[in-house]
């Protein structure tokens, strides 16, 4: 009977370490579980953040947009500037040759007169033309500001793409992650 004790002995001693080593891996056990909870809510926080970034992506497209339409304005107003100061261009000429026409049917005492007034009527020409062509560069600036807000809004509509893309990927590891919890 006294091997019997010693060998029942030894298997309670052995019962006793599975029981600890079970009691710890059980305790591991919550440990992961308690971790995959706290990597859970970082995933839900960073789907939350994605969701802020593409309302703030939204905005901004529309932002663009809006950018987009006013610069369209402002083209069109140059376009009807640049056409006005062609029509007072062409009214000013005609004055030039009525003046040069009056210069030619009146004495010269006269003559210098009209010659003076035509010199300034000339020089009015001249500074039409130069407002014509600032509205000509104004123009071409209005055009490279379309040409820009258009590359923006397809920089926008990228980001866009982008946000929805790591949207997905955030909603996939939000749904493995609740899977294994």
């Amino acid at each position: 009977m006294g091997v019997v004790g010693e060998f029942v002995g030894v298997v309670g001693e052995f019962v006793g370490v599975v029981g600890e080593f079970v009691g710890e891996v059980g305790e591991f056990v919550g440990v992961v579980g308690e971790f995959v909870g706290v990597v859970g809510e970082f995933v839900g926080v960073v789907g939350e953040f994605v969701g802020v970034v593409g309302e703030f992506v939204g905005v901004v497209g529309e932002f663009v947009g809006v950018v987009g339409e006013f610069v369209g304005v402002v083209g069109e107003f140059v376009g009807v500037v640049g056409e006005f100061v062609g029509v007072v261009g062409e009214f000013v000429g005609v004055v030039g040759e009525f003046v040069g026409v009056v210069g030619d049917r009146v004495g010269l005492a006269v003559g210098e007169f009209v010659g003076t007034v035509g010199e300034f009527v000339g020089e009015v020409g001249d500074s039409v033309g130069v407002v014509g062509e600032f509205v000509g560069v104004v123009g071409e600036f209005v055009g490279v500001v379309g040409e820009f807000v258009g590359v923006v809004g397809e920089f926008v509509g990228v980001v866009g793409e982008f946000v929805g893309v790591v949207g997905d990927w955030v909603g996939l590891a939000v749904g493995e992650g609740v899977g294994y919890t």
